[in-house]
């Protein structure tokens, strides 16, 4: 019993040495970063019903991690307000994905059979996504 503790010990041990560094993340021509069993998406998940992710990772093929979208309510349902898309960007030379949203979308505020009513707000943000040298997947 000793023994097997002290070799599943020795495993974990190995496991959290092991550590993927931010610079191994290459910007991938079809618009995402990737290295070796990961890829990271930014807003490429955009639904017309508002259940975008902003930032995903996916791990050996299983999404593991999903979010950076602005919301306006600690729980956002089906008929909530989302922020209307306006640009995305690729920069291969800086290794960066941009993508700018901004509230209210004039095409859903108040507008059809189950309207989204949006406050009196006017926003417009960006999230930028890039690698960063030297830091591991454990800093994020």
């Amino acid at each position: 019993m000793k023994n097997r503790i002290g070799f599943v010990l020795v495993i974990v041990a190995v496991m959290f040495q092991i550590t993927m560094k931010g610079q191994n993340l290459k910007l991938d021509p079809k618009g995402y970063f990737s290295a070796r069993g990961i890829e990271v998406t930014v807003f490429d998940d955009i639904y017309p019903d508002g259940h975008q992710t902003g930032v995903t990772m996916i791990q050996h093929g299983e999404r593991v991690m999903a979010n950076g979208d602005l919301r306006l309510e600690i729980s956002p349902g089906q008929w909530s307000p989302v922020p209307k898309e306006a640009e995305k960007k690729i920069d291969p030379a800086t290794k960066t994905i941009s993508h700018s949203l901004s509230y209210p979308d004039e095409t859903k505020n108040h507008v059809g059979f189950n309207p989204i009513d949006y406050p009196d707000l006017k926003l417009k943000y960006k999230v930028n996504v890039a690698p960063t040298e030297g830091r591991t997947i454990y800093d994020l």
